[in-house]
């Protein structure tokens, strides 16, 4: 099983570029942060580090909506996607993303109140966006209303 989820996570959530990307998104959030939220406060590296691995959690997580999200589309169109191919079932998507969740949580509430209300917004939104916010025959032919209304969750 380990083996499976490691080709998932190469094919489907390539670290090397992902990790860039996260580190870029993680950066900026920080610099607004520090800048106009807490001007003079400095980075607090501990609980920096560990709100900077529950973003990564929360990325991935989003990969797992993804790969739930667009199964009957992948067998017909990218058969040799990870799930389509039958690499990963349904539950064990499910599984991690509920093992996602609560790990998440945890490590924004070391930041305080304010972190963990917002990683909560951000998973509540996740999973609408996975729903595709229960009207995705309506948004699914309009791609940049779909694209704006997927990207709204990174500012969270």
């Amino acid at each position: 099983m380990a083996s499976r989820w490691w080709t998932f996570t190469v094919e489907r959530f390539e670290p090397i570029s992902h990790s860039l990307m996260i580190v870029l998104f993680f950066s900026a959030h920080l610099v607004v942060f520090l800048t106009c939220l807490r001007p003079g406060r400095s980075i607090q590296w501990p609980p920096t580090l560990l709100i900077f691995l529950g973003t990564t959690i929360f990325f991935y997580e989003l990969r797992l909506y993804g790969e739930l999200k667009d199964y009957e589309t992948d067998i017909r169109l990218n058969p040799t996607r990870p799930r389509a191919r039958g690499l990963l079932q349904r539950e064990d998507l499910h599984g991690a993303i509920a093992l996602c969740v609560p790990l998440e949580l945890l490590l924004f509430a070391v930041e305080g109140g304010g972190a963990l209300v917002g990683a909560g917004i951000a998973i509540s939104y996740s999973w609408l966006m996975y729903k595709e916010f229960f009207m995705g025959e309506i948004i699914r032919p309009h791609l940049t209303t779909y694209a704006v209304s997927h990207t709204v969750v990174s500012s969270f």
